[in-house]
């Protein structure tokens, strides 16, 4: 039969466990509450100045420091581009991705991780962007997915099925 101090021993362990586990959850949803509310900061500030630069040909300096932000910026400049249904509109987005998020996607380009690899992939052919084709050209594919990318970047027709 077991002894009550071992029992008792269990549920104290149990209990410190649960503790410990309601500290982290707490920490990560500080920290997602933290970057949400930056995401919303970020984004409303460079939404009106973006809106600007396409619309009215204004010069924007649009300074991106983290990953977090270059997401965002790549996120809104895609919006844009699946509401606004213009030639013109969808050239001028090109144009402004090639203009800022070169330089950033150029690093993601050159990442040892896949996901960072795939994604910036995936915003050069989804913006449309060419100042990038060098590095792209020199990439080796690394998955079936990677090659898709690298091959609609250059313009070849993924194949359907």
């Amino acid at each position: 039969m077991l002894e009550t101090s071992v029992i008792f021993q269990g549920a104290t362990f149990l209990l410190i466990l649960l503790v410990l586990l309601c500290f982290y959850l707490f920490i990560a949803n500080f920290r997602m509450q933290k970057v949400t509310n930056r995401k919303e900061a970020f984004v409303t500030a460079t939404r009106e100045r973006l809106i600007r630069a396409l619309f009215d040909d204004e010069d924007i300096d649009l300074q991106i420091n983290s990953n977090y932000e270059l997401r965002w910026t790549i996120e809104t400049l895609l919006s844009f581009q699946n509401t606004y249904g213009d030639a013109e509109i969808r050239n001028r987005i090109s144009w402004l991705a090639n203009d800022k998020l070169t330089q950033p996607l150029r690093k993601q380009l050159s990442s040892p991780w896949k996901a960072k690899r795939q994604y910036a992939l995936l915003a050069v052919v989804q913006l449309d962007m060419t100042t990038l084709d060098d590095e792209v050209a020199g990439l080796k594919p690394r998955s079936p997915f990677e090659k898709s990318l690298i091959d609609s970047a250059h313009g070849k027709e993924l194949p359907h099925g």
